[in-house]
């Protein structure tokens, strides 16, 4: 428990804090809530709310709120935010508006959660693909691992939903400070580029801070390349971070370890071994299994897939570089789960490889369809289902369409996560990058009942771009929707 007297910075009254949420739905006595600022509504409208569920104080962003905080009985400490940042870009414009801001709401988690990293090996993953299934891999080779990203909280306990890849701060301490509580000693956690542009997880010292790669991604956040790069590498350059692995056959992931003497490569090419190199080369790659040759120890594990070779390489390299043993590494290779979402086989007594991916931009698009091809059946056709985000990088849109036709001998484009954007028009979009005409389904549950009914047996169905997810974003509602409960439906 900390008191807010203690804190430095404009204050008015006085309370002890047991708890922190920048989630009014979830305020819970004596907490104090954070109203993160918002281009979209004035957040300190919630602090009725708030204050009416026990909140003891309150972190506000302009003089009025914290007048109005006040107003409620809270007392509160306050960091002003611009209502409006000036940058070129979304992410200049975020951390403009509210930079200070987000500076002392870790600050201020820090304060009062400690630092996790003090109390478990914290494994940060970034990248444009892979980091959700290196992370997850991570943490299930690890005894008393934990896992936070795209597909929840995984404790030793049990699991919860993330609204965020990387949750905001308040969020992503409570969570790493409740999973070491239950009892794990390892964390592995996705940071995406947002969260490190936005300062979410700052504070955070990492036993490993490890790199997948870099692809276009996010360009409608951040406006280009270069600051979508910036934001990737910050968690090797501003961090506290014990161990630094990279994969080096990425671009980028050979620039960044070339800037760090103790570095951790990470290789898929076959040569020489060297002081912290990891070769990681793959043997025998299917629809359901993997098997790669790591440093010369054989580790197979059961997911399919070329890419998830190279993302179990990164896992294992982590794992590595905090001391694991590589013969534990093999022994728990074998009974890993599978990453839910990622190259997932829906079973089927119709002799079809149907697979449920989260491929959404144009590289993982390709890596995808090239790990079907190379797991497919001589002669056997790949079918294609995949749409695009809305109010997400339009730019990617016709590069995906080209992949695709290139790539896939059956097309169907369909919508994704429309949300406030015309699902027609993101069709259109697509279809700029595509030659001939290929068949275009609007609903989803149709394009994958089209797909499944028009291959044969010894086929590879794909249905890419929402993996996991258990729903459609449609406006700003979420409707039930699961790729995997539409492709058993077009099966029955």
């Amino acid at each position: 428990m900390i008191r807010l007297a203690n804190l430095r910075s404009t204050l008015t009254g006085d309370a002890e804090i047991a708890n922190l949420s920048d989630d009014s739905r979830r305020v819970l006595p004596g907490a104090l809530f954070v109203c993160r600022p918002s281009k979209s509504r004035d957040t300190h409208e919630l602090l009725v709310e708030a204050a009416g569920k026990g909140a003891s104080a309150a972190l506000v962003h302009s003089q009025r709120g914290l007048e109005e905080a006040n107003e409620v009985g809270l007392a509160a400490l306050l960091v002003e935010a611009k209502p409006e940042g000036e940058g070129e870009t979304l992410e200049e414009q975020t951390r403009e508006a509210s930079g200070e801001f987000s500076e002392a709401v870790w600050k201020l988690c820090r304060a009062f959660y400690g630092d996790p990293g003090r109390q478990a090996k914290l494994f940060g993953v970034t990248g444009t693909n892979g980091k959700t299934t290196v992370a997850w891999m991570i943490h299930e080779l690890l005894e008393k691992g934990a896992y936070m990203g795209t597909l929840g909280l995984e404790t030793p306990r049990g699991s919860q939903e993330l609204a965020n890849t990387t949750p905001f701060a308040p969020e992503a301490y409570r969570c790493l400070h409740g999973a070491i509580a239950e009892g794990a000693e390892a964390v592995a956690l996705e940071i995406s580029s947002h969260a490190l542009a936005e300062r979410r997880v700052d504070g955070l010292s990492l036993e490993v801070a490890a790199f997948t790669n870099l692809s276009r991604d996010h360009l409608d956040y951040h406006g280009d390349m270069a600051r979508y790069s910036r934001a990737k590498a910050r968690l090797f350059h501003d961090f506290e971070v014990k161990h630094r692995v990279f994969n080096v056959d990425d671009a980028f992931g050979a620039e960044l370890a070339d800037q760090f003497e103790d570095a951790w490569r990470v290789s898929f090419r076959p040569g020489a071994l060297s002081s912290r190199l990891i070769r990681a080369v793959p043997k025998q790659i299917g629809i359901d299994q993997v098997e790669i040759d790591v440093n010369g120890i054989p580790i197979a594990a059961p997911f399919g897939g070329a890419y998830h070779a190279e993302n179990l390489g990164v896992a294992l390299a982590s794992a590595l570089a905090a001391g694991a043993d590589p013969w534990d590494l093999a022994r728990r290779a074998l009974a890993m789960r599978p990453t839910p979402g990622r190259f997932e086989p829906v079973p089927n007594e119709r002799g079809l490889a149907i697979l449920v991916d989260y491929a959404h931009t144009p590289d993982g698009l390709e890596k995808l369809l090239k790990a079907a091809r190379a797991c497919a059946l001589a002669g056997a056709k790949l079918h294609l289902v995949f749409g695009c985000g809305g109010d997400r990088d339009r730019g990617k849109r016709p590069v995906m369409g080209r992949i695709a036709a290139e790539l896939a001998d059956r097309v169907i484009v369909t919508s994704d996560n429309p949300r406030t954007e015309d699902p027609a028009q993101i069709i259109a979009d697509i279809l700029e990058g595509m030659r001939g005409s290929p068949a275009t389904v609007l609903d989803r549950r149709e394009a994958v009942s089209v797909a499944v009914k028009g291959a044969v047996a010894g086929d590879v169905v794909l249905i890419a771009g929402k993996g996991h997810e258990n729903y459609q974003i449609i406006g700003s509602a979420k409707h039930a929707m699961d790729d995997r409960d539409l492709v058993r439906e077009a099966l029955t």
